[in-house]
């Protein structure tokens, strides 16, 4: 797979999530089992915060020593007349920038998920990353500014996002404040 230029080119070598969505607006993708893909990055996965710049260059690292280990989640996958899918990355946005970035096929897992997707994405990344208390605060207040649901169907409030984020009413309190600024 090869990177266009303007993309290879970026200024640090780490594509923003811009220059990873357009990439994959205009690039069929090869995965690592020869399929090409259409992807897009649904909303649910970006609400997610990117790795920090140290943990992003420990992956990226890791991944180019020791492969990926774990598979980039897709959803909604379908397969077109002319044998490439589409679906949409609802799990794994900094291993595929890796991969891209190391022009590795990343390993894709597809699923059908029935109900709410975001819970899914929240079971996966507040299990599995170490997200400070600042950016558990900050997902925590998008999740209640956009009226969504937990796994049981309880719409997310401060006090229900404190008992689930794990972090403190006046930390969600002040990136609620933060957000609407």
């Amino acid at each position: 797979m090869e990177l266009e230029n303007d993309i290879a080119d970026s200024a640090i070598g780490v594509l923003t999530l811009a220059e990873l969505k357009d990439y994959l607006a205009t690039n069929p993708l090869k995965d690592s089992t020869g399929k090409h893909w259409h992807l897009a990055i649904s909303q649910e996965a970006e609400i997610m915060p990117p790795a920090g710049e140290d943990d992003y260059a420990a992956l990226k690292e890791n991944i180019e020593k020791h492969g990926q280990h774990e598979p980039i989640l897709v959803v909604n996958s379908t397969e077109s007349p002319d044998g490439t899918f589409t679906g949409v990355l609802l799990d794994g946005i900094n291993r595929l920038k890796c991969c891209v970035e190391l022009g590795l096929p990343p390993k894709i897992k597809t699923e059908q998920i029935e109900g709410d997707l975001f819970a899914t994405v929240l079971d996966l990344n507040l299990a599995r990353r170490h997200l400070t208390t600042s950016q558990k605060a900050t997902v925590a207040a998008q999740v209640i500014a956009a009226g969504l649901r937990n796994s049981v169907g309880k719409i997310y409030t401060v006090e229900l996002a404190q008992k689930e984020f794990k972090v403190g009413r006046e930390v969600i309190q002040h990136a609620r404040r933060l957000q609407k600024v």
